[in-house]
């Protein structure tokens, strides 16, 4: 099975978006936030914060590697975290798990994961390199640019062909 350590904030989302966001929101494509169902606000505020072009990536990423997603961000200990992964699997996500570790100690986390389920392959995503990654993990990451774009095309090409290995 081939895994994809997802982070959210600044993998779905970057700099750039919000910035543009606030400029003018009739060129985003964003999730309407209006039409979801969900009662509490926080879930509303975190899914209108992801890029859906950044959203199309990893939906490509996923269907040219047959991959799972495994959240590693600091959101999936936030009580309201199963409704956001709800609709994000409802649009075609494969999330099927987190990682156990307190957000802020993920290569502890995904290690974990690694020794106790039966991944052939994996990658990480994350904008940011925390302490405790290590050579392993840093082999296996695909670093995106927060300020930039987030999750883009060349991390894309990058991360197809490293779980394509």
């Amino acid at each position: 099975m081939n895994i994809i350590f997802l982070d959210i904030d600044g993998v779905l989302n970057s700099e750039c978006f919000y910035i543009k966001r606030y400029r003018n929101m009739r060129e985003l494509r964003m999730i309407d936030v209006n039409s979801l169902g969900e009662k509490d606000p926080r879930v509303k505020r975190i899914l209108c914060e992801i890029d859906l072009y950044n959203l199309d990536i990893l939906k490509h990423i996923v269907n040219e590697t047959n991959s799972k997603i495994v959240v590693i961000s600091s959101v999936k200990s936030q009580p309201f975290f199963k409704d956001i992964a709800n609709h994000l699997i409802n649009i075609g996500l494969p999330i099927i798990d987190t990682t156990i570790d307190n957000g802020y100690n993920r290569g502890y986390g995904i290690k974990r994961y690694l020794e106790t389920h039966n991944v052939n392959n994996y990658i990480v995503i994350d904008d940011t390199i925390f302490e405790d990654y290590d050579d392993e993990i840093l082999n296996h990451l695909i670093k995106t640019n927060y300020c930039d774009s987030g999750l883009s095309p060349e991390d894309a090409e990058k991360s197809i062909k490293l779980l394509k290995k």
